[in-house]
C-alpha cells in the first residue's frame, strides 16, 4: 500500500495483481492529510474541518485477497488544544521517531511546534512531548529521525526546518525555544559558505525533487544532464 505524492486516495497491490489499484470507498483523505507507513500498515491523519471538530488517526491494513480492499479503522480520535484564532494557522502531520509514531502540529510560520505520541492519543491522554531519546526530526515534504549519538553535531531533542526557506533553523522540544541550526543559507540562488555539513545534506533529503542539487528550493526547476525524467518528485 501507498499514498504517492499528488494523489488523494490510497493505492494498492497484492501479489497477484499486475497493476497498482486506487481504493475507492474513501472520500475524506485529501490533500491536508498526513500519511505514514508504518510496520506494514498505513496511518492517515485526517484534519477536521472546524476547530469544534475532532483529528481522527485511521489505521489501514493491508487488503486480505485479491479482490478486497484496504481496511480503515479508526484508531484515535482527538481535540488539538488550539484557539479559533489559530486552528487555521497550523499544518499537521503523523512521523515516525524511535520506532513510535508522533503527532506534530506546526504554526505556518514555524516558530512552535505541538508533538504528541500517537499511543498517548489513543488511550484520550494528551502529553505534549518534551523529549524524543536525544534524537532529531528533521521536517520537509518527508520526515527523517536521526540520532545525535551517530551524528554529534546534531543536537538532540530538536526539530530542524527550513525557517521562511533560507535559513535552517532548530525547535528545542525541552524548553519550546528557537535557534539558528547553521551558519549561512541554503535556498534559491544562494550557498551555504564550505564544507557542506551533515545537517544540510540531511534536510536536503526531505525535499526530494531537489536532493542531489543540495537544494530546498528554487526559482526554477533544476535540470539534470541523465535521467530527467526520474528525477522530479522522487521520493
Amino acid at each position: 500500500m501507498m499514498r504517492p505524492i499528488g494523489v488523494w486516495n490510497i493505492c494498492f497491490a497484492t501479489s497477484g495483481d499486475q497493476q497498482w489499484r486506487v481504493a475507492t470507498t474513501w472520500d475524506r483523505i485529501n490533500h491536508r492529510s498526513s500519511t505514514l507507513p508504518f510496520h506494514g500498515k498505513l496511518y492517515v491523519l485526517l484534519r477536521p474541518h472546524s476547530v469544534r471538530g475532532e483529528h481522527e488517526v485511521i489505521q489501514i491494513d493491508p487488503p486480505q485477497n485479491s479482490i478486497s480492499e484496504p481496511s480503515p479503522k479508526l484508531i484515535a480520535k482527538f481535540k488539538w488544544p488550539t484557539s479559533d484564532e489559530s486552528f487555521r494557522l497550523y499544518s499537521y502531520r503523523l512521523v515516525e521517531c524511535n520506532s513510535e509514531i508522533l503527532v506534530i502540529g506546526t504554526k505556518w510560520d514555524a516558530v512552535y511546534y505541538s508533538v504528541y505520541r500517537l499511543a498517548d492519543l489513543m488511550l484520550g491522554r494528551t502529553v505534549h512531548v518534551t523529549s524524543i531519546d536525544g534524537n532529531a526530526l528533521f521536517i520537509g515534504m518527508r520526515s527523517l529521525c536521526v540520532s545525535s549519538k551517530a551524528f554529534p553535531t546534531i543536537v538532540p531533542d530538536t526539530i530542524v526546518m527550513p525557517d521562511t526557506k533560507i535559513y535552517l533553523s532548530q525547535y528545542h522540544l525541552s524548553n519550546g525555544t528557537l535557534s539558528q541550526a547553521t551558519d549561512g543559507v541554503i535556498a534559491e540562488e544562494k550557498d551555504i559558505p564550505g564544507p557542506y555539513s551533515i545537517m544540510c545534506h540531511i534536510i536536503t533529503c526531505c525535499s526530494p525533487p531537489y536532493w542531489n542539487k543540495g537544494k530546498i528550493s528554487c526559482k526554477e526547476l533544476p535540470t539534470w544532464r541523465v535521467k530527467k525524467k526520474f528525477r522530479f518528485g522522487v521520493a
